[in-house]
């Protein structure tokens, strides 16, 4: 454990974590329904008040929260949370969390995300950086990552017998089936 420690250190780090506060403009049930020119005018009226607000963001010493108030849209707060394990809000799309990660504290709103019914705007609130993982930390993701390289050996030692066993019983004439069924 110790050797495969000192020399994956740089690797063995805790997950980098976000929290987020945002807004969510989305269609209502009756509009979800709508398809071609309706649904497209409706996903329109919610991409030009995701725009709005957005622009409203780029005030000098705008604040997220004042912002969503004057739009009158509600703010909803997440956990921490990291790319591999996204809060349950933001879990459904993918797109939502990586641009979450891509916030900082010089730039902590996102731009308008769309997703299948609508858009959401991020805010950062909370980041906490990656730190390498003391060894007592990181022993459940050594064990892990032995078994693996242990596993992927022994598959491919396995598998270089069967194929010489195959090619032997190929060059004597003997089926293959007797072969696999053997091994």
């Amino acid at each position: 454990m110790q050797k495969y420690f000192d020399a994956h250190k740089a690797e063995l780090k805790t997950d980098e974590k976000r929290k987020v506060e945002f807004v969510q403009l989305t269609l209502n049930e009756e509009e979800k329904k709508l398809s071609g020119k309706e649904r497209i005018e409706a996903l329109q009226k919610l991409a030009d008040r995701a725009t709005d607000f957005t622009q409203a963001l780029l005030d000098k010493g705008a604040d997220f929260k004042q912002a969503a108030e004057k739009s009158q849209l509600p703010v909803r707060e997440t956990g921490e949370f990291a790319v591999a394990a996204p809060d349950p809000q933001l879990k459904g799309d993918p797109q939502l969390v990586a641009a979450a990660f891509k916030l900082s504290e010089q730039e902590p709103h996102s731009d308008a995300v769309q997703v299948t019914d609508g858009f959401y705007i991020l805010h950062l609130t909370g980041k906490t950086e990656a730190r390498p993982l003391a060894l007592e930390e990181a022993k459940p993701k050594i064990v892990d990552a032995l078994k693996k390289t242990r596993t992927r050996e022994l598959m491919s030692t396995k598998g270089a017998e069967m194929v010489q066993q195959l090619r032997e019983a190929k060059k004597s004439g003997q089926p293959p089936e007797g072969v696999i069924e053997k091994a």
